[in-house]
């Protein structure tokens, strides 16, 4: 006889659905200037489930944002040059702003 799903296994497939929609959409955001962009979808699920095990969504309130830049200066010149060259050849406005100020470190 087959028995209904327990509330935890409906509460697991609920929350394995909303970090599901959580991961396509940060997928899409940062593959968003690459050509063709690459999707969750395209990776067998069997890989992406054992994948989403290793990681812990949660929800939390943010009442104060403070940043600092990292921006490689524990880094060698060398690890930033590759960087910046990367970084170069990306698309994104972005990303060139990001190469700009990575190379300000290296003067430093």
């Amino acid at each position: 006889m087959h028995q209904p799903p327990s509330f935890r296994e409906e509460r697991v497939e609920v929350l394995h659905a909303s970090l599901r929609a959580h991961l396509d959409a940060l997928s899409a955001g940062q593959e968003a200037g690459r050509s063709p962009p690459w999707s969750p979808a395209e990776a067998p699920e069997d890989y992406l489930s054992s994948m989403m095990r290793g990681i812990v969504g949660f929800n939390m309130e943010i009442d104060r944002l403070e940043g600092k830049w990292k921006l490689g200066q524990n880094r060698s010149a060398e690890d930033r040059a590759g960087v910046i060259r990367g970084l170069t050849g990306e698309e994104s406005t972005g990303a060139a702003e990001l190469a700009v100020l990575t190379a300000s470190t290296i003067a430093k």
